[in-house]
C-alpha cells in the first residue's frame, strides 16, 4: 500500500503529516492532536466507508484526500491504492470526526496507537 502519510504517535500526541504533494491536495500540512482525543482505531476496507461530499481536496477514485462531509461527520482522508484504511475515530467536539489514512504497515501502526490509548486511559 502506498504510504501517503507520516504518522507519529507517542504517549501524549498523534501527528499526521501528508507526504509530498498530498499536503497541497489535502489542503493540510499537519494534524496534531492529544492522544486522548482519539476514541478508537481500526483497519477498515475502503468499500465499507462512505466518502461523502468533498469540501476541500481531491477525489479521483483511486486517490482521496482532503476534507469530506458524510452524514453529519467531517472526515479527513488521505488514502490511495488497495489495502485497508487506517480509520481513526476522534472524540466529539473536534474539527474532524475521523481520519482515514493509507500508511505502510497499517497493522503495526494501529497497534501502536491502541497501545498509546491504553496508556492514556491508565493515566486518567
Amino acid at each position: 500500500m502506498p504510504n501517503r502519510n507520516d504518522v507519529e504517535v507517542d504517549a501524549e500526541h498523534l501527528s499526521v503529516r501528508p507526504r509530498g504533494l498530498d499536503a497541497l491536495w489535502c489542503f493540510r500540512r499537519e494534524i496534531t492532536l492529544p492522544i486522548d482525543a482519539v476514541d478508537s482505531v481500526a483497519l477498515t476496507p475502503k468499500s465499507d466507508l462512505k466518502r461523502g461530499i468533498r469540501t476541500l481536496g481531491t477525489d479521483v477514485g483511486f486517490k482521496i484526500c482532503g476534507t469530506f462531509r458524510s452524514q453529519g461527520d467531517v472526515n479527513f482522508w488521505n488514502y490511495r491504492g488497495p489495502g485497508p484504511v487506517l480509520a481513526i475515530r476522534l472524540r466529539p467536539g473536534l474539527e474532524f470526526t475521523h481520519l482515514y489514512l493509507s500508511v505502510d504497515h497499517p497493522e503495526g501502526l494501529r497497534d501502536r496507537i491502541a497501545a498509546a490509548l491504553t496508556g492514556a486511559s491508565d493515566a486518567e
